[in-house]
């Protein structure tokens, strides 16, 4: 018999990995040879692009958001049809049927329980030093460990290591120059949704403070203008 199994796999530069994935993929790809011995055959499946998301969203008869909201969607989901999907769908209930306004640039996106529960279970299970270390890499433009050292986290290589357990991190890799990767491209959302005012606040602030990159700087002081 023919049988075909999905597996999410280690993280790539468009989308999320498997919380157990290890940076370098050995982890799921490990995981993959147990479920599917050989002769198995492995057919890797790329995250979607934004045009492919569009024509998803449109297929299932999801509302045709503005350009600006349609590659937040994207983003947001790195690539997953699913998430996609479940996002688009939360929106337009908030939109259609409470009558909200569309999401500004720098509102947060509804996120189902289905996709924040998981992701909150993990997120609550942090010590309090390492849930703080990740809300400042939320906030982050490009979040690195000395970035993270210089805005007010100096234990942040610890945490960092910490949250890498707990599935929400990616360690760097060599091409990404040292930036961290969120598995979960929802995690900042969902942090800015649980996180009280000022501490995100504060964690702007700091960021403004520590970051050398002009255009980073200037985003984190519109952020505390904007409130």
């Amino acid at each position: 018999p023919r049988v075909l199994v999905a597996l999410r796999t280690g993280m790539s530069a468009d989308g999320p990995g498997h919380p157990g994935d290890r940076a370098d993929g050995t982890g799921s790809a490990r995981e993959a040879q147990e479920l599917c011995p050989p002769p198995a055959r492995r057919i890797p499946v790329p995250p979607l692009t934004a045009h492919e998301t569009a024509e998803l969203l449109d297929a299932h008869d999801q509302p045709s958001w503005p350009r600006p909201l349609l590659a937040r969607l994207h983003r947001a989901s790195g690539g997953n049809p699913r998430t996609a999907l479940e996002l688009s769908a939360a929106l337009d209930e908030r939109v259609r049927i409470h009558g909200a306004d569309l999401p500004g640039p720098t509102d947060p996106l509804p996120v189902p329980d289905s996709l924040r529960r998981p992701l909150l279970d993990r997120i609550d299970a942090l010590p309090a030093g390492a849930r703080r270390t990740l809300v400042t890499a939320g906030a982050a433009v490009r979040p690195t460990v000395e970035l993270l050292r210089r805005a007010g986290r100096p234990h942040a290589e610890s945490d960092v290591d910490t949250c890498v357990r707990h599935g929400l991190l990616d360690l760097p890799r060599t091409s990404d120059h040292g930036a961290l990767r969120f598995l979960d491209p929802l995690t900042p959302v969902v942090l800015r949704t649980v996180t009280p005012y000022d501490q995100l606040k504060k964690a702007h602030r700091a960021l403004a403070d520590a970051s050398d990159d002009p255009v980073e700087r200037a985003h984190h002081i519109a952020r505390l203008a904007a409130g």
